[in-house]
């Protein structure tokens, strides 16, 4: 990993490496919400026709569950060598 570098300098604004614990998190919210909304729906059909039950069945969308600006890693930032004119700075940044 000693040589190993950035090819494009975009960091996260915290020092987060990975989105994986959050994303994990609102997959499994979003599954569950799904999995009921299937589930009543599957309920009505036992009672009503199944075209009549599933007229009005709409999936969730991944927003409606989570909210992009609870998760740790904010956003991203571009680094500019131009801006800062520091070598041994923008070493450390594109390093891994």
């Amino acid at each position: 990993m000693s040589r190993s570098h950035r090819y494009s300098p975009i960091c996260s604004l915290l020092k987060v490496d990975s989105e994986r614990f959050d994303k994990q998190r609102w997959h499994r919210a979003w599954r569950a919400r799904q999995r009921a909304a299937l589930n009543a729906a599957v309920r009505i059909t036992e009672a009503k026709d199944v075209e009549e039950a599933f007229d009005d069945f709409n999936l969730i969308l991944p927003r409606e569950v989570s909210n992009i600006w609870t998760m740790e890693k904010e956003g991203k930032v571009r680094f500019s060598p131009v801006r800062y004119r520091n070598e041994e700075w923008w070493k450390s940044v594109m390093r891994k």
